[in-house]
């Protein structure tokens, strides 16, 4: 039996490595032609967006799909950001409580406009962090509508056990899958 570990340049449909033309579409290879795919060669690897995936880098990719519920997220990259984003919720969480700490001090009206802007972005993280575990259970191939575990008692535990395992690249209809 060949050995299937590239795709046509011209339909994406998989041929015998190191073939000259596609038995489907009698289209010449070449010799840089050869497309790997990383789910025909790499069956259910790891996937992340970034090439390193570390504190600042994966924060910075949270931030950029920040209201994308579509596509996935890698598993070191989803937990590197959680750990950046977390440090950014806990600060605008004190300076909020600071904020209405000074409630006394500056009078109604000044502490609800220092702590407004502060709570309006805590929302927004939060809201982000909602869309990256949605990404999350696409990478490992369930539906984003799991996140709603979380509303039941002990839900989040096991939510919590869902995003810890590893991607799921194979059968998995969250993933665009190209011939490219």
């Amino acid at each position: 039996m060949e050995n299937y570990k590239s795709t046509c340049i011209k339909c994406g449909k998989p041929i015998p490595l190191g073939a000259n033309f596609c038995h489907y579409c009698q289209t010449a290879q070449g010799i840089d032609a050869f497309s790997y795919s990383p789910i025909d060669n790499h069956p259910d690897r790891p996937y992340n967006e970034t090439a390193a995936p570390d504190l600042v880098t994966s924060s910075v990719l949270f931030c950029r799909n920040l209201g994308n519920l579509a596509g996935h997220m890698g598993r070191a990259d989803f937990w590197w950001s959680t750990v950046g984003i977390s440090l950014v919720e806990m600060v605008l969480g004190f300076l909020a409580i600071i904020s209405f700490g000074s409630f006394r001090r500056l009078g109604e009206e000044m502490s609800l406009l220092t702590a407004a802007p502060l709570l309006i972005l805590l929302a927004i993280v939060i809201a982000g962090n909602i869309t990256a575990q949605v990404r999350r259970l696409h990478d490992t191939g369930h539906s984003g509508r799991l996140w709603l575990i979380n509303l039941i008692p002990l839900g989040s535990l096991i939510f919590f056990l869902i995003l810890c395992e590893p991607s799921r690249q194979q059968h998995n209809r969250y993933i665009q899958k190209t011939g490219k």
